[in-house]
């Protein structure tokens, strides 16, 4: 297959910024240290913003948080012009993102994860829209970041707060919510151009914050749209396919009636519909292009409703957070060469590898989540701090799948799935201050799942208790410095796959041990530190991780795809180091470098022995700059930049195929080796322009040099030919926004 690789030389250069950058901003801090200290010791022009984070569900300051944690502020995601996923979590280190189109992008945190991209099996990273956990519905959901306060990435299981499925981390969009006091509203718009599209792509938000009763009730709204222009083209209709429409909105009530009671209540609705799939079949050998032979779709609804009530009794506060949502994904792919597998086992062979027939594969999942927390948190001076809570969480989902062959057919096979999870949990933690500069942090989760789910007329039926504990040991010698040790557990709940469709020619020998997988689990063990650096003008974090997975379930292709059962393969290990650097080298000028690296291993299993994980570049490097400097009549002129380079990494842990036939052909037909990599990369973004207190204009340009390199190779692919994700091209666009 072929892989885009960047050169040895771009990688040399890009590594060998950071020292050089460090040096320089070192020298340069140390020198406005001497001049303030000589001219204003009382200067603190150029210490860097505070980021305040909730993640332990209090409020403190990032570099007080004794764990791994990236925060981006809502006025950083400006700037930046973030849109989605890829524009923002690629500058956190120990984060790789698959990229696999609108809507379909999968989180990976410190290299776990079996699976790139989304499927039955739930990811090791949950996304957590305010108070609730959006990690239901058997897809992966990517909220708009719009109107956002800020986003927080938690890495490794936190044991005490988040439940099942944050083996690798936790991910939490925070909106802003509306301000008691004072109006404002904003209108903003973005027209760009990317490489080898036709027409142009446009963002248009709109936010507004309308006090109804002064310092006692607010309203706050926002809506948007985003359109996405086709840049793929299909081959075999020769239209460009990969288009895309992201809209929606969220409306927030804000009261507080007392000093003691405040609530919150919001609605959020959001709807993605992507005509096409961005993927290319580099074996056409006509650049990002594709052979289609019917209309492919991935579009998802979301409707959210939320109600956090909060009540201060004084020595203690009581928080309950109300969640509801509804998804609905509706997909369809080419599925050319599946059916002809399914024709063939079913009648005449000759028909396998069926292409000349519009064959395609329609999905359907409906979702429904409810959850619901209880907690109470100390607010006293004394040394021992706690927090007790509970939780409830009922989640049901229906999926449909129908393979069809319209024309000649009609419906080959139809495999249905239903689940329904039940969730009981309760938690607690004490934050103790020792003697000295000591402190102690010991949580507890317990959880009780219950999982009843059929795979059409099968039914299977799980129950599983759960401890997940959480033990941080600290040390702050000064304000200034903190040291720390956690050891942590995350867990991940098994399933039920069912047996193999009911298909002539299909016979798998000791199929029942496919029926069902175990859970899994984890237990993270790492040491950090977080350093204010030159009075205020530098920070730096950094931790180091070890993180021992066990059962690890992996997906199992077999009958030419009839049948994809989850099994569980083994253990595997990850280990690292991750760290960020920000400096403030004068008034105008503040860069940061962040990286991670990160090794993970397969273990005991004697065919993939140390075989790495998909989807995780040992390698990852950001360096990023910002710029700002006042102009006259109140205008100031910015610029923001960053370079962020993703190493090489496998799309794939095992062998795909286990049936000759399926191997055969697509080894035969285009010399697949399992072995190939994706990544190895440099992508350059770049935004300059001029602001007031009332407008913002800014032009940019993303992927400055035409970087081209593949994020996600899919050998197995229901169209027929293998196919790869791949980095957006070149992007350039002006982008407008008024202030009231």
């Amino acid at each position: 297959m072929k892989v885009f690789n960047m050169s040895k030389t771009k990688l040399f250069l890009t590594t060998a910024m950071l020292p050089a950058i460090a040096l320089i901003a070192t020298s340069q801090v140390a020198q406005a240290q001497e001049d303030s200290s000589t001219e204003n010791p009382a200067d603190e022009r150029y210490v860097l913003q505070s980021v305040t984070v909730t993640a332990s569900k209090r409020e403190e300051d990032i570099l007080d948080a004794p764990y791994s944690i990236s925060a981006l502020t809502g006025d950083a995601l400006e700037k930046i012009g973030a849109n989605e996923y890829r524009d923002y979590l690629t500058t956190v280190p120990g984060v790789a993102l698959v990229d696999g189109g609108i809507g379909i992008s999968n989180v990976i945190i410190r290299g776990l994860a079996t699976t790139p991209g989304g499927s039955n099996l739930g990811g090791t990273v949950v996304t957590y829209f305010d108070e609730v956990a959006l990690n239901g519905g058997l897809r992966a959901i990517e909220v708009e970041p719009v109107d956002i306060d800020r986003i927080e990435v938690l890495r490794g299981p936190q044991g005490t707060y988040y439940g099942a499925g944050s083996l690798g981390g936790t991910l939490r969009v925070l909106p802003k919510h509306p301000d008691l006091d004072t109006y404002s509203a904003e209108l903003s718009g973005t027209v760009s151009s990317v490489d080898g599209a036709d027409d142009l792509g446009t963002n248009v938000v709109g936010t507004v914050n309308l006090p109804i009763a002064a310092g006692k009730a607010a309203l706050r709204g926002s809506l948007f749209q985003r359109d996405e222009a086709a840049y793929v083209k299909n081959l075999e209709t020769g239209q460009k396919v990969g288009s895309g429409t992201i809209e929606g909105g969220r409306i927030a009530l804000k009261m507080e009636p007392t000093d003691n009671l405040d609530i919150l209540l919001q609605a959020v609705t959001q709807s993605t519909v992507a005509d096409g799939r961005r993927v290319r079949e580099p074996y056409e050998n006509a650049g990002n292009a594709q052979r289609r032979r019917g209309d492919e779709r991935d579009d998802t609804d979301l409707t959210l409703y939320n109600a956090n009530v909060g009540y201060d009794f004084g020595k203690v506060r009581l928080d309950s957070a109300s969640g509801y949502y509804q998804t609905q994904y509706q997909g369809r792919q080419d599925a050319s060469l599946f059916d002809g597998n399914v024709i063939a086992l079913a009648g005449p062979p000759g028909l396998y590898g069926l292409s000349n027939y519009d064959l395609y594969s329609d999905d359907h999942v409906d979702s429904e989540v409810f959850s619901q927390e209880l907690r109470l948190t100390s607010e006293t001076d004394s040394p021992v701090q706690w927090i007790i809570g509970a939780y409830y969480r009922h989640e049901d989902s229906v999926r449909q799948t129908v393979f069809t062959e319209g024309a000649l057919f009609g419906p080959i096979l139809v495999i249905d799935r239903t689940n329904e999870t039940t969730q009981w949990s309760g938690f607690g933690e004490a934050n103790i201050d020792l003697p000295g500069a000591w402190g102690l942090d010991v949580g507890l989760r317990y959880s009780d799942y219950k999982q009843d789910i059929t795979v059409d007329s099968e039914a299977g039926n799980q129950s599983e208790k759960v401890w997940t504990p959480r033990v941080n040991l600290r040390f702050e010698p000064n304000e200034d410095q903190l040291y720390y040790f956690q050891i942590s557990k995350g867990f991940r709940l098994g399933g039920f796959n069912g047996g193999p469709p009911n298909l002539p020619g299909i016979n798998i020998p000791n199929v029942d041990q496919y029926l069902a997988y175990k859970s899994d689990s984890l237990w993270n063990y790492e040491a950090g530190t977080k350093l204010v650096l030159a009075d205020g003008r530098a920070n730096l974090s950094g931790a180091v991780f070890y993180a021992d997975w066990t059962e690890i379930p992996v997906f199992l292709t077999l009958a030419g795809g009839a049948y994809t059962p989850l099994v569980n393969l083994g253990d595997a290990t990850s280990k690292g180091v991750e760290a960020e650097y920000s400096v403030a080298v004068n008034e105008n000028l503040t860069l940061s470098v962040n990286g991670s690296y990160t090794k993970t291993e397969l273990q005991g299993n004697a065919q993939y022995q140390k075989q790495r994980l998909p989807a995780s570049p040992e390698t990852m490097l950001n360096v990023s700059m910002s710029y700002e400097r006042p102009l006259k009549n109140g205008w100031q002129v910015y610029a923001n930049g960053n370079a962020n380079y993703v190493g090489p990494y496998k799309s794939t842990l095992i062998e795909e195929f286990t049936d000759n036939v399926a191997a055969n052909e697509l080894d035969t037909r285009f010399g697949i080796t399992k072995d190939e990599e994706v990544g190895d990369y440099v992508l350059v973004n770049l935004r300059i322009g001029l602001s007031t207190d009332a407008w913002d204009v800014s032009a940019f340009a993303k992927n400055v040099f035409g970087e081209d390199a593949a994020t996600l190779s899919n050998t197995f692919s229901y169209a027929g030919a293998p196919s790869e994700s791949f980095v957006t091209p070149r992007t350039v666009g002006v982008s407008l926004k008024r202030s009231f």
